[in-house]
Parts: structure tokens; C-alpha cells; sequence
């Protein structure tokens, strides 16, 4: 058994090692594929070229170029392409990219605002649905990345920060959709394309090329999140398993003082909230309380008690999740916060928004005004790791 697992073990580093040295050789050229649109269940779309016709092969037979394409499923689920309002012809498959290959696409779907994608898309049926990959160099990747993440506006150094980061977890996670690398949400990294790419975020990408973090010569675990409210908190008590050591938390004080959730307050109804409880920890709740938090007063526990006098235990981050995804992200906005009960209300005070572990991008910006640079901004984030240029 000790000598199978010593063989398991060894392979699956062997393939991570192959896949992320892999890419970091290739460097910012390097193709990355992208699973992009999966959530919407698409059954048509439309995609459009922005300056130069697009050039479109289809599955089995060469298409050549056009201008517009509709594709969609019939009622059979069968693809069906039209080019440039031609008469509509079944195909396996088909990819879609730019001739000069530093063009765009436009996509028009129901449900979102059109997107704009830079390399090649293939689109194929499958179960019901269209399923689109996106393939790009990793450097337009992590561009797109940078900006769908809500960091366009942040200064040079947080950006450099933000690319760094980015592209460690491409070298960490390559592979990991099968058919793909990546899939467009923060499952993985958030990607809407071209979205929120601003000059400067191209050049953050490019002031930054090869540079991956990394522990003990491997990529770290790159997680960030909008606001700390005064102190990260760490890995263990966020998700109730062992973290790396360099994701134990840290205090910046004020740094992510200027985030509109470094303070915050949220009240819901007596009976609102016993909702909640019910949907969310079971029973008869008639009350709520911390039972246990840690450094920065993040809520590892929470008590629920029952009708009955007992009490339900929730986790603090678990609780933040699922009541984001009842209330609103910008209700209970962190799993850092008090709560009490004020007649026929609830009172939540909180601090900081969203998981608190790894990079505060609020903080990141503070102490980038403050004159920190990048390389200095994430070895306090990630005490312990180096920066590596591949």
C-alpha cells in the first residue's frame, strides 16, 4: 500500500510539474483555454467582428470568412451555423478567430451585455447546450482576468500585484476543466473577455511577464478578496482545513480604510432572520450568536439555538456564503462581524467583504499610496514566498 500511494503521489506531481513548468516556459505567449458562457445554458448566440472579418472553419468542411455568425442549437440539439445571413447549414463544430490574431469577436447572448474575446472560439453541442472554449495567450488571459475582477482602477502596483497573482494561479490550475484550462468564474478566475481592459492593466501584465509566487519552488495558493476591514484571517478558519503557512493571516491596520465596506451594518427582521437559520442550519432557531471567532474578530462558529434550548453549530464563512447567496452579496458582506438583536430586529456589524484570506485588494491599494511596490505588497500579504521570474 505505502509503495502504491509513494507511486500515486509521485505521478500526480510529475503531471502538475509538467503542466506548470510547461507553461511557464511558454510565458505570457503561452495558449491557455478557457470554458467561457457555461452558466448561461445557451442555446444560440451571435458573434460579430469588431474591426477585420473573422475567419471561420467549420466542422468537416472550410467556411472562409464572414462578418456575422449565428449559431444555435435546433430542436434536435444539432448545430446550426449562419454566415453573414446566409442559409443556414449543420456543422459538427466551429472555430472563429481573428485573422491578424490580435483581433477581437464580439458575442451577443441572451442574458448579458455583448463581450468582446480576443484568440479563437470553438463552439460545439454538447448535452442540450452550446459549449464555448475560449483559446488565448495567457498575457490576454490574465488581462482579462485583472479587469473582470474589478482592479482596473487600481494603482500600477496593485495591478502588477493583481497580474502576479493571476498568473500563478494559471500555473497552478492549468488543466484543471478536462477540455479546458479554466472555466469564466471564480470557481476559477472571473473572465468576461476583454471586459474592463484598460491600458493600464496591459501594461501591469507586461511590467510583470514570467513572475509567478511562489513557496518551497512551487506556485502558492493565489487567493485574494475586496476588503480585510483591518487584518486577513487565516486559511484554516475560513474553510475548516490545514492552509500553507503563508496564508495564516495578517494585520494592515487601516490600509483598506478608503473600501466602502470597511465598516458596515446590516439589520433583517426578527422573523426574516429565523428564516434564514432554518434554511440554513435546520430545526426551530430562535436565536443567534458567535460562538467562537479569531484573530480579527473573523467568526470561526456560530451557535443557532433551538426552540428546544439546544444549539446548531455553522460555520462562520459557510453561514457568509449561503446567506450571500439568499440576501445579496451586499447584505452579511464578510464573516467578520457581531450580531445582536434589537427589539424586532437583527443587527449584523461587520467589517470587510468577502472571504478575507490572502491578498486584501483595498489594503493592496492603501499601501500601494503608501509607496509599497508589488513584490513588497505580496510578501506581506503571503509572508514567506518569493517572487520568481521564469
Amino acid at each position: 500500500w505505502y509503495h502504491f500511494t509513494f507511486v500515486a503521489i509521485s505521478v500526480a506531481l510529475f503531471g502538475w510539474g509538467l503542466l506548470f513548468w510547461g507553461l511557464a516556459r511558454g510565458g505570457d505567449d503561452a495558449r491557455v483555454s478557457v470554458r467561457v458562457l457555461d452558466l448561461l445554458k445557451l442555446r444560440e448566440l451571435g458573434v460579430g467582428a469588431v474591426a477585420r472579418p473573422l475567419q471561420v472553419d467549420l466542422d468537416p468542411e472550410a467556411a472562409g470568412e464572414a462578418r456575422s455568425i449565428s449559431v444555435r442549437l435546433d430542436g434536435r440539439g444539432a448545430l446550426s451555423v449562419c454566415l453573414d445571413q446566409g442559409a443556414e447549414q449543420p456543422a459538427k463544430g466551429l472555430r472563429i478567430y481573428s485573422g491578424d490574431g490580435v483581433g477581437t469577436c464580439r458575442v451577443a447572448a441572451a442574458g448579458i451585455p455583448d463581450r468582446e474575446y480576443r484568440g479563437s472560439l470553438e463552439i460545439t453541442a454538447g448535452k442540450g447546450v452550446l459549449r464555448i472554449v475560449n483559446r488565448l495567450p495567457l498575457g490576454d488571459y490574465l488581462a482579462g482576468v485583472i479587469g473582470s475582477e474589478g482592479g482596473a482602477d487600481a494603482p500600477p502596483e496593485v495591478l502588477k500585484a493583481q497580474a502576479v497573482l493571476a498568473r500563478t494561479f494559471a500555473c497552478r490550475h492549468r488543466g484543471r476543466h478536462g477540455d479546458a484550462d479554466f472555466c469564466d468564474t471564480t470557481h476559477c478566475q472571473l473572465y468576461q473577455g476583454r471586459a474592463s481592459v484598460t491600458p493600464a492593466v496591459e501594461e501591469a501584465v507586461r511590467a510583470t511577464a514570467g513572475e509567478i509566487l511562489t513557496w518551497q519552488g512551487a506556485p502558492v495558493r493565489a487567493v485574494y478578496h475586496s476588503t480585510c476591514g483591518g487584518a486577513t484571517r487565516p486559511f484554516a478558519d475560513a474553510w475548516g482545513r490545514p492552509g500553507p503557512p503563508y496564508l495564516g493571516g495578517v494585520a494592515d491596520g487601516d490600509a483598506c480604510r478608503e473600501s466602502p465596506h470597511f465598516r458596515w451594518e446590516f439589520r433583517i427582521r426578527h422573523a426574516d432572520c429565523m428564516e434564514l437559520l432554518r434554511a440554513l442550519a435546520g430545526g426551530h432557531p430562535v436565536a443567534l450568536e458567535v460562538a467562537e471567532a479569531g484573530p480579527g474578530g473573523w467568526v470561526r462558529w456560530l451557535a443557532v439555538r433551538q426552540q428546544d434550548g439546544s444549539a446548531r453549530r455553522l460555520r462562520g464563512e459557510e453561514f457568509h456564503n449561503r446567506a450571500g447567496r439568499r440576501l445579496g452579496w451586499n447584505a452579511i458582506r464578510s464573516a467578520c462581524f457581531t450580531v445582536r438583536r434589537e427589539g424586532d430586529a437583527w443587527v449584523f456589524e461587520g467589517r470587510g467583504f468577502g472571504h478575507g484570506v490572502g491578498l486584501c485588494q483595498w489594503g493592496a491599494a492603501g499601501l500601494a499610496r503608501q509607496g509599497w511596490d508589488h513584490a513588497r505588497i505580496l510578501a506581506f500579504y503571503f509572508p514567506g514566498t518569493s517572487l520568481r521570474r521564469e
